[in-house]
């Protein structure tokens, strides 16, 4: 028995230390994926990678401006806000958000809007500028139509993967620069008392066109508009979409352990520690009684308490019952008389069949009729004693003669 029992034990550990190898597997290779990092997002201001924005970001914050974001909740766009800078968006402009924006230029505002793009339908309603062909050939250099300051040091060359500017139904609004065949990559727009810039994805600003020092003289050109030291805003509301989060600080032990790889690994393995803990528990058996647990009622304390419900429910009229049926029982077991007969019979038959006593016969009968209901409550108890009194005598048989 011993020796099977250690058997036992020995398999159940085996298992649960498998099974503690395979959770701490899971757990490495959750980090390793997690860990693994994930594409950059396009336009994003935060990002180094080549269609980042992260050298426009920081550029602007080298000339003094106040540059921010506008993550939150809801789209918003600051009182103060000198210059907004629109990108193709992975979440599209909704009509009262277009409104919002144009209600913004024309108070004042200067608006950068590269692209949009063809689903972008709400900004193309609004501007009415509309993504026009792809440059044909392989390698396009642009020219100025309208003069810009700083004036290209350079012709800016572009290659035939992007989509053009398409002005038509944009009434007000002029061509900057073109290519040969009259193809526009940039306009301006005026609106109320502020101003529209109409960049094609050619001039996206993205970190890798910032690297050519002709597509950079667009951005000193642009802020010319721009109240120096002014707040610059990037729309990363309809990037990311609300609430963003993708480079908010990490300011607590909690968002650590929330919102990184390495975090969401330590609450994995804690996880795994504490399941391992509970079947480690289990070779130990159930919990064992204590004492006081396995002491069994004894049977007075049944009789008592049936006894106390009874008081408290103040059922009198069965325990009356209960003892009358005892006594008649008693009696017609020792007398040979049936206590089924009723009250009057049962004491013709036993007054006929045995010489009774006098005094034996008034007390029979005034003991019936008190436990038939005749009596009081307080009654009772004194009734239950002559009882018993009355059956140890007619079970010594002295009481009763034949």
């Amino acid at each position: 028995m011993g020796h099977e029992g250690r058997l036992s034990g020995g398999s159940s550990g085996r298992i649960q230390l498998l099974l503690a190898l395979a959770l701490l597997g899971v757990l490495v290779a959750f980090a390793a994926l997690q860990g693994t990092p994930s594409a950059p997002t396009p336009f994003d201001p935060g990002s180094a990678a080549p269609t980042g924005l992260r050298a426009l970001w920081l550029w602007l914050e080298a000339m003094a401006f106040t540059v921010e974001r506008n993550d939150g909740a809801a789209f918003a766009i600051p009182d103060d806000c000198t210059l907004f800078l629109v990108f193709p968006n992975q979440h599209l402009y909704s009509d009262a958000e277009a409104e919002q924006l144009q209600s913004w230029v024309k108070a004042g505002g200067t608006l950068a809007l590269i692209g949009p793009t063809s689903f972008d339908e709400a900004l193309i309603k609004t501007f009415l500028v509309e993504p026009g062909p792809a440059i044909g050939e392989l390698l396009v250099d642009v020219k100025q139509g309208q003069p810009l300051l700083p004036a290209l040091g350079e012709p800016i060359r572009l290659s035939g993967d992007a989509e053009t500017l398409d002005l038509s139904q944009a009434l007000t609004a002029i061509p900057v620069l073109t290519t040969a065949d009259d193809q526009i990559t940039l306009a301006l727009q005026q609106m109320g008392r502020g101003l529209i810039w109409h960049f094609s994805l050619h001039h996206s600003l993205v970190n890798e066109q910032l690297r050519d020092p002709a597509q950079a003289t667009l951005v000193p050109a642009l802020l010319r508009h721009v109240v120096p030291g002014g707040r610059i805003v990037f729309d990363t509301y309809h990037l990311f979409g609300p609430a963003a989060t993708t480079t908010q600080e990490i300011l607590s032990l909690q968002d650590w352990l929330y919102r990184t790889p390495l975090g969401w690994s330590v609450l994995f393995g804690l996880v795994a520690t504490l399941l391992f803990l509970v079947l480690q528990g289990q070779r130990l058996g159930p919990p064992l009684p204590t004492a006081e647990e396995l002491r069994r009622r004894e049977a007075a304390e049944y009789v008592t308490a049936m006894a106390n419900l009874l008081r408290r429910g103040q059922q009198r009229a069965f325990v009356a019952a209960h003892h009358k049926r005892r006594l008649k029982r008693t009696l017609g077991r020792a007398l040979t008389i049936s206590p089924d007969l009723d009250d009057a019979a049962f004491l013709r038959q036993l007054h006929h069949e045995h010489r009774l006593l006098p005094e034996d016969e008034q007390q029979l009968t005034t003991l019936l009729r008190v436990l038939e209901g005749a009596g009081k409550e307080q009654d009772l108890p004194q009734t239950v004693r002559e009882v018993d009194a009355l059956l140890q005598r007619a079970g010594d048989r002295r009481g009763f003669s034949t």
